[in-house]
């Protein structure tokens, strides 16, 4: 496990972007597992072909922030 976060604390995180976001839980994971710090490090879990509003990933940075 890579996760930076103890295990519920990553289920909780995992679980609310996936919700609040419609964001499918693999990226989810994925995001969770390594927290990026910043949009450019965020889009690369999303497909190229998949347009995610700046708005979004900064609102998903913010909830990150939370759980550092």
């Amino acid at each position: 496990m890579f996760s930076k976060l103890d295990g519920e604390k990553a289920k909780e995180l995992t679980k609310r972007i996936s919700e609040e976001f419609d964001i499918g839980i693999k990226e989810a994971v994925q995001i969770v597992n390594c927290m990026p710090k910043s949009v450019e490090e965020l889009r690369v879990f999303f497909p190229r072909h998949k347009v995610i509003e700046p708005e979004k990933l900064e609102k998903i940075l913010k909830l990150l922030d939370e759980y550092r």
